[in-house]
Parts: C-alpha cells; sequence; structure tokens
C-alpha cells in the first residue's frame, strides 16, 4: 500500500488546522471572511467525496460510454459558470458552451487519437477536469474582458464605423486586447513551471511512486495542452461574442 492509500480520516481532519489558521487571521484582520472559508471547506469536502464516489463507479465500469457522459457533465457545469462570469455578453452561455464544447472534445480527441493518452477513465477523466477547468476560466475572462475593451472603446469604434469599418475591423483593437490579458495568466504560468511551483498532476505522480522523469514526461504533456487549449477557447468566445454588440446594420450596442 502506497502512501495515498494509506491516509486516513484522522490525518484529513488533523489538516483542518491550516483552516483554522485561517478563520483565525480573518477574524484578527477583521476581513469577514469567516463566512466564506466556512463555506469552501464544507463544499469542497462534499463535492470532493461525492466525485470520488462517483469516479470510484466509473472507473470500475471501464466503459467509454460512461467515460464521455462524465466528461460533458463536467464541461456542461462549467460552461454554466463560465456563462454566468460573462452574462454582461449577449449570448454568453451558448457562447461558453461552444467554446469549452468544442475545445474539449478537440483537445482530447488529439490526446486520445494519436495514443498520447489512453481514452480510459482512470487517465482521461483527470485530464479532462484539468482542461476543462482551465478552459472555464480563460472562456469567462476572455467575455468579461472583451465586454470591458468594447465599452471602453466605444467612441473609437463608432468612429471607425463611421468611416466604413467593418465591425470586425472596428472592434480588432477591443479583441485584441481581451485575447491578451486572457491568456497572461497562462502562459504566465507555463514559464514558471518546474521552477516556482511543481505542477499537480507531476506532484500526484511523485507521491504516487512515479519516478521523476517520468513525471516530468507527462507534465510535459499536460503543459503543452494547457498552453494550446486556453488560446482555441479564447478564441472562440471572441469570435463569437464580439458579434453580439453589433446590429445587422453594422451598428454598435452596448
Amino acid at each position: 500500500m502506497n502512501y495515498m492509500e494509506s491516509i486516513t480520516t484522522g490525518q484529513v481532519l488533523l489538516a483542518l488546522v491550516l483552516v483554522c489558521i485561517a478563520l483565525y487571521l480573518s477574524f484578527y484582520f477583521k476581513v469577514n471572511l469567516e463566512k466564506d472559508i466556512l463555506v469552501a471547506t464544507i463544499r469542497a469536502f462534499l463535492q470532493l467525496m461525492l466525485i470520488g464516489y462517483l469516479l470510484t463507479f466509473i472507473f470500475n465500469l471501464k466503459s467509454p460510454i460512461y467515460t464521455t457522459v462524465m466528461i460533458f457533465f463536467m464541461a456542461g457545469i462549467a460552461t454554466y459558470h463560465a456563462g454566468k462570469r460573462g452574462e454582461a455578453v449577449q449570448g454568453s452561455y451558448w457562447i461558453s458552451g461552444i467554446a469549452i464544447y468544442g475545445t474539449t472534445i478537440i483537445t482530447i480527441g488529439i490526446l486520445s487519437g494519436f495514443g498520447i493518452i489512453p481514452y480510459e477513465p482512470q487517465m482521461i477523466i483527470p485530464v479532462a477536469g484539468m482542461v476543462i477547468g482551465n478552459v472555464m476560466n480563460a472562456a469567462s475572462l476572455a467575455l468579461m474582458r472583451m465586454h470591458d475593451e468594447l465599452k471602453d472603446k466605444q467612441n473609437q469604434i463608432e468612429a471607425a464605423l463611421s468611416l466604413g469599418a467593418s465591425p470586425r475591423q472596428a472592434a480588432n483593437p477591443a479583441i485584441q486586447k481581451a485575447i491578451q490579458i486572457s491568456m497572461i495568466p497562462v502562459i504566465d504560468r507555463a514559464k514558471i513551471v518546474g521552477i516556482v511551483s511543481l505542477p499537480g498532476g507531476m506532484s500526484g505522480m511523485i507521491l504516487a511512486g512515479a519516478s521523476p522523469l517520468a513525471a516530468v514526461r507527462f507534465q510535459v504533456i499536460i503543459m503543452y495542452m494547457l498552453l494550446g487549449s486556453p488560446f482555441l477557447t479564447v478564441g472562440i468566445a471572441v469570435a463569437l461574442g464580439y458579434r453580439q454588440y453589433f446590429t445587422k446594420f453594422m451598428q454598435l450596442k452596448l
């Protein structure tokens, strides 16, 4: 039995000491985050326990159908949250859905289609979770940033339209800025990986007993995936999103 299998309930409860420290500091500095910390702690426990039992059930079935259903369910939850954060954009939910589902299908299709990661529940579901969580944040950030940029540049866009520019040409500066800002966290994370931080996938493999070099090879695949997939999501979201700000007569609507 490896270390991960030997973790006891008592050890999990002892880890709550760190949460107690956070609660004390919140109370001491009077930042009023105690309720949020408690809710987050309880929700995290319940959600992780639920997903633990669900994944155990799916792993035992070893069915590609149930595996696919699980991935689509995860993408659906991500779509809802991304759409909710970006709801200032008209049609944010269906835009997020196309961007997140499209990116997930393409990314998983490439990884499994080329035999990089087997389409087995123990392998593909955790990887899909990394993809979906990453692109969810990228989609919501892109929509929010695009909305803000279009509002800030309203006068320039209307001036460009009056001079005969197409909506795409007029909105291009705002689109470029939204993409740049959305991708900065992704690129920065890739720059410091292995130097400032050890990624979760690599750390998990090492804790499970894999050699550091084997963990590194797997993590390189994951990092390339996490670097490319958000760009695809952002591109789809912005390409669909900016169109919602223009009428069929090519007039800006905010």
